[in-house]
């Protein structure tokens, strides 16, 4: 694992663990050469994403759809002043639904809904934190 991609994976840890002890469901990424993470409270999915430059996303999740992709970033930020909270999981989750509903476009039922609709084997990918 590059040093870039391990600067992030300890950023998005820290992240994620913040979140984890406010009640949410954390997951993150096995592979070596990206940095995501998934979030959820049972219903919505918002995914973490760490980009060039230390900057990251909040991007709410909904099934891939022709002129919108797979969802709609909300938030972004410097990862070394931010501290994300349950607030800015449901700041993201509100904004999402809002173009969901502006755009006419389908969004998943659940959490179980997102794994069974990507039909891959979910633990392949993704380790709970």
């Amino acid at each position: 694992m590059s040093e870039y991609y391990k600067r992030g994976k300890d950023f998005l840890k820290k992240e994620l663990e913040r979140l984890k002890e406010q009640g949410l469901r954390v997951f993150i990424n096995k592979s070596e050469d990206s940095c995501y993470g998934l979030v959820t409270d049972g219903d919505s999915i918002v995914s973490i994403n760490h980009e060039l430059m230390h900057t990251f996303t909040l991007t709410y999740d909904y099934p891939p759809q022709k002129g919108h992709g797979t969802g709609v970033s909300e938030f972004a930020g410097n990862s070394g002043t931010v501290n994300l909270s349950k607030n800015d999981f449901y700041r993201c989750v509100s904004y999402g639904e809002n173009y969901a509903f502006n755009h006419d476009l389908k969004t998943y039922k659940s959490f179980d809904d997102y794994v069974q609709r990507n039909g891959t084997d979910f633990e392949t990918f993704y380790e709970k934190f």
